[in-house]
């Protein structure tokens, strides 16, 4: 098996939805990528995996304050679902003679562009990533020394052209028209710290993805997120 197909296997078997994966050159339409480059000048590609958090409990103290992104975080979580899927796949990267970087920090908005060029997820009118599993996820994102480039195209399909629920609901009318978004007047955007025990979390609404048709029946309540206090629930 080639090493290219080893690591998109890997990817979903330790938990990811999607995993995509490009050679360097062919993402020159971000700039960062250059500084990536000169940065990680072994770089060869980059690898992006979605991770989906959809299935935890909202803590009822919680729900509507501070958005679901925020609260369920667990990249470098010890112990959550979502850090130990990015611990395996570089457990496999390190077993196979991968080299590779984790570039988590890479911007949000650059990520979501990139993984839409792979063809992973596309970004909808209230300026979400999404796959076929909605928007509630998180893209991990690596450089790695090999030349990778798949050609899946598993994105889901586009916004119909009349709907615009996201837009016309949102409560600080933050959504102007398709993909425009007044980062002034979004709460997310703007969001304050508030303490929650011991943690600290940003404030924030999930209306426009809440109330998009696409995320229909896709949040489970499943299970407890390690670091939140459910006993109010």
């Amino acid at each position: 098996m080639k090493i290219s197909e080893a690591i998109y296997n890997e990817g979903l078997d330790v938990g990811y939805s999607r995993i995509g994966a490009s050679i360097l050159t062919n993402l020159e339409f971000e700039p960062v990528i250059n500084d990536l480059r000169t940065k990680y000048p072994w770089a060869k590609s980059m690898i992006i995996s979605v991770w989906h958090y959809n299935f935890y409990k909202i803590p009822d103290a919680l729900n509507g304050i501070v958005n679901k992104e925020t609260l369920f975080q667990g990249r470098y979580l010890k112990g959550s679902h979502e850090n130990d899927a990015a611990i395996d796949l570089e457990a496999f990267f390190d077993s196979n003679n991968v080299k590779a970087v984790d570039i988590m920090d890479l911007d949000k908005h650059i990520k979501n562009s990139i993984a839409e060029k792979m063809n992973i997820g596309l970004i909808r009118k209230n300026g979400y990533f999404y796959t076929e599993e909605g928007s509630y996820c998180t893209l991990h994102a690596w450089l790695i020394d090999e030349d990778i480039e798949w050609n899946y195209n598993e994105a889901p399909g586009p916004c119909l052209a009349h709907c615009g629920i996201c837009i016309k609901t949102c409560p600080e009318k933050a959504l102007l028209k398709d993909y425009i978004k007044d980062a002034d007047k979004c709460s997310t955007i703007n969001s304050t710290v508030i303490n929650v025990g011991e943690i600290q979390l940003k404030t924030g609404c999930d209306h426009c993805q809440d109330i998009c048709p696409w995320n229909k029946h896709r949040w489970s309540d499943e299970e407890e997120f390690p670091t939140l206090n459910y006993s109010n629930n």
